[in-house]
């Protein structure tokens, strides 16, 4: 019930707690969420600092930013 008692608020969850409830508000959440995609995919375009969490959690949202 946590989350859904902060949900009115629009609280922004916390990177290292499981995001699966919130990932597809997660570009809504976070203002500059688009900014952060684009910046791992120029910092790390052949994507060998990514791991199975920033895929699913993450990145994985990247198309509705």
């Amino acid at each position: 019930p946590v989350k859904a008692n902060l949900a009115p608020f629009e609280a922004w969850p916390h990177w290292g707690k499981p995001l699966s409830a919130q990932q597809e508000r997660l570009p809504d959440l976070y203002p500059r969420f688009s900014d952060f995609i684009a910046l791992e995919h120029q910092c790390d375009p052949e994507g060998k600092f990514r791991s199975a969490y920033l895929e699913r959690y993450l990145l994985g949202t990247a198309g509705s930013a």
